[in-house]
């Protein structure tokens, strides 16, 4: 089973059974992780909306402040009387063209959260009812990535009138939400950027109890546990017969590229990759989607305590 350093646990929906992976247990939650796979996919190019422009307040912005601690939210508004709150005006010394843009759409969601319901109606929607604090700031640093990515793709930086992020700087954004930074998988994919601590094989990095790990903090790594298998593991294809026999990971790392490759097979690479701010926003929501809570734990998928 997967789980982070706090027990956020991450493994396909299901039964909690200790028992090892049978063949195609993952197949359903891959098929809401894979759209935000392939957003690092082909030569990611960067495409305008066509639709209108964004809310300013989205579920998903406000989900992304819902995991950001009390210090933070209490940036963004101020009382307004007894009982009432108001959003809080940007400070006349803040410098950064970064913060300007994004103020407003910060200080709305905020105070969206002074409503008492607010916060927990938006966690049920993604599953996160039952979630302590130190679960959600686990997962925030996925979220957060992609919504900044959605926020300079999107209609708003432009109406703001500031200079948005370049192609290339979005492309990074979505790069290190997705492999830790990198471009694409390689032999030596585990470590830091990926999923915290050094390199390690996968009961270590999917079955965290030391506090050293984070399986959730990169989109690759939760594919790589969720649809690769132990070392010396070679008969199971816990994403479907797509992915072939062979899914193993290292004894001390994450899964070679020619085995990634074969996981990849249960999601095919695009090579026409155009981002767009809607495309990411429902990948993210999709993905977010796999994550379901038991107990103190929260999961994407079937427990896995041998596998």
């Amino acid at each position: 089973m997967i789980k982070t350093i706090t027990t956020v646990a991450l493994l396909v929906i299901g039964s909690a059974s200790a028992t090892a992976p049978n063949d195609s247990d993952n197949t359903a939650v891959m098929a809401l992780i894979c759209s935000a796979l392939q957003l690092a996919d082909g030569d990611m190019s960067i495409v305008a909306d066509t639709t209108p422009t964004l809310p300013e307040v989205t579920d998903l912005y406000t989900l992304n402040m819902t995991l950001a601690s009390d210090e933070w939210q209490t940036k963004f508004t101020e009382q307004d009387g007894t009982n009432n709150f108001k959003a809080a005006e940007i400070p006349q010394s803040e410098k950064s063209t970064d913060w300007k843009a994004k103020w407003k759409t910060w200080s709305d969601a905020a105070l969206k959260l002074k409503d008492s319901e607010a916060k927990p109606a938006v966690l049920k929607r993604y599953n996160l009812q039952d979630a302590s604090p130190a679960q959600l700031a686990a997962i925030r640093p996925t979220v957060a990535a992609y919504v900044d990515a959605i926020f300079e793709l999107s209609k708003a930086a432009e109406a703001n009138k500031i200079d948005r992020l370049s192609d290339e700087q979005v492309r990074s954004k979505i790069q290190k939400a997705i492999y830790g930074g990198k471009t694409s998988y390689d032999n030596s994919m585990g470590g830091e950027a990926m999923h915290s601590g050094s390199a390690a094989g996968r009961q270590a990095v999917c079955d965290e109890t030391a506090g050293t790990h984070n399986p959730i903090k990169t989109i690759a790594t939760i594919v790589a546990c969720i649809c690769g298998t132990r070392n010396t593991l070679t008969n199971k294809q816990p994403c479907g017969p797509k992915t072939g026999q062979d899914v193993e990971w290292e004894a001390g790392n994450m899964p070679q590229a020619n085995k990634w490759k074969l996981i990849r097979q249960a999601c095919p690479v695009k090579s026409d990759n155009k981002l767009t701010a809607g495309r990411i926003e429902n990948a993210i929501n999709s993905a977010v989607q796999a994550i379901y809570g038991e107990g103190n734990k929260l999961y994407i998928g079937r427990y896995d305590g041998t596998g």
